[in-house]
């Protein structure tokens, strides 16, 4: 059974892999916007607005986690970061979820 310490270690080692391509204006971290962005999607939630709507909603839970120093991305921020990374990293990281799950 995959325990919320091992999902954060997860996504940290995934996040390890990939190289954030933000330049500037980082003030959440990569970890933290993937857990975000995955786990919205995985409840079933569409569109940038909604997943920062349950982001606020669950952002007690999301706290446990991540530190979200700077509250909930907005979701023009959450846009910008997904645009920014490797679809085959997305991929494998799943692959490895799914053998540990």
């Amino acid at each position: 059974m995959l325990h919320i310490k091992d999902l954060k270690e997860s996504f940290e080692n995934f996040t390890d892999k990939i190289t954030d391509k933000r330049t500037n204006n980082k003030r959440h971290l990569f970890a933290e916007m993937m857990f975000l962005i995955l786990t919205a999607v995985i409840y079933g939630y569409e569109g940038w607005r909604s997943i920062e709507s349950f982001g606020q909603e669950k952002n007690d839970f999301f706290k446990r986690i991540f530190p979200f120093k700077h509250r909930i991305p907005s979701d023009a921020r959450l846009r910008r970061f997904f645009t920014l990374f490797q679809s085959k990293r997305i991929s494998s990281f799943f692959y490895d979820l799914d053998k540990k799950v």
